[in-house]
């Protein structure tokens, strides 16, 4: 199924300019221009592209086979077109977060090295795009360490397309009921009452949105599921098997970049492109660990 998965991948990447010659960009109201990937919205499909990513660095490391890196450059450069900013951070700390625990649990010291040089490599050539389009401009060091020291002017200073004031309604609505929350679908129907349709009436936010719609005993619910998916990750990755370790590099580093993803957009709705990868790795890794510990037939 995951060489389906590359050769798909490998597929979308070599004819997603025919898709772009027949309209998928978009031109934002600041001019800039996205590209989207075979009919879809820009953000999953870059979602797509980074487990993509991900899912080809894990061959890699495991098979040092310069086709996976062929294949994961091809993604990489589609996330760069679509100028998804929560994308570059998910990536760039999953990457980061692998990269770490290769090294300080695994002892994989290759594995670490090409997690860390991925996520240098992606800060190196997109920081300035997703800067400019976050900020208007490009910061210098000294002036992001300045507002990294001020969460209320950095949260001013960024361009968050509107979401704020998905943002601030749901929150509002989410004090009426903070424990047990509104009621599934809530969310939706909230900024159906005060935004007008054109808007794209979703949260934008997967915790907010949990919150509103299912409280604060719904977070604590969904941390609970998402922290025993990451200790199986977690633990199938201290198995030194290659082909356990295919599956529970990408399942953690997915796990990561999905958190991310759900500050800012709809984890939870882009199953296809994100979701079912995370589900599907998580089980791979529980099953492939199950048969590496299972002892040969005599």
């Amino acid at each position: 199924m995951v060489d389906w998965l590359l050769i798909g991948a490998a597929v979308l990447i070599v004819i997603n300019p025919v898709f772009i010659l027949l309209g998928d960009v978009v031109v934002e109201d600041s001019g800039e221009v996205r590209l989207m990937g075979a009919g879809t919205h820009e953000n999953p499909f870059s979602f797509a592209m980074l487990v993509v990513v991900l899912v080809s660095l894990g061959r890699f490391a495991s098979r040092a086979q310069m086709r996976y890196l062929v294949v994961a450059g091809g993604a990489a450069t589609w996330i760069a077109l679509t100028l998804t900013r929560i994308t570059f951070l998910a990536g760039a700390v999953a990457l980061g977060s692998v990269a770490l625990y290769a090294a300080v649990v695994r002892k994989n010291y290759r594995a670490a090295a090409i997690g860390a040089g991925a996520a240098l490599a992606l800060t190196f050539f997109l920081a300035p795009a997703m800067l400019q389009r976050t900020f208007g401009v490009v910061p210098s060091a000294p002036e992001l360490l300045e507002l990294v020291r001020d969460p209320v002017a950095l949260y001013q200073s960024i361009n968050w397309s509107g979401r704020e004031l998905f943002w601030a309604a749901l929150v509002l609505a989410w004090t009426a009921s903070p424990w047990i929350g509104l009621g599934l679908g809530s969310s939706t129907d909230i900024l159906r009452s005060i935004f007008p349709e054109d808007m794209g009436l979703v949260a934008h936010n997967e915790y907010i949105r949990l919150g509103t719609d299912t409280g604060f005993v719904g977070i604590g619910l969904f941390v609970v599921a998402m922290m025993a998916w990451l200790r199986v990750a977690i633990r199938a990755g201290r198995n030194a098997e290659p082909r356990v370790q295919e599956f529970a590099l990408p399942a953690l580093a997915i796990l990561v970049s999905w958190g991310v993803i759900s500050i800012t957009d709809n984890a939870f709705d882009y199953y296809g492109p994100l979701t079912q990868f995370a589900g599907f790795f998580v089980g791979a890794s529980l099953v492939s660990g199950s048969w590496s510990e299972t002892p040969s037939d005599p």
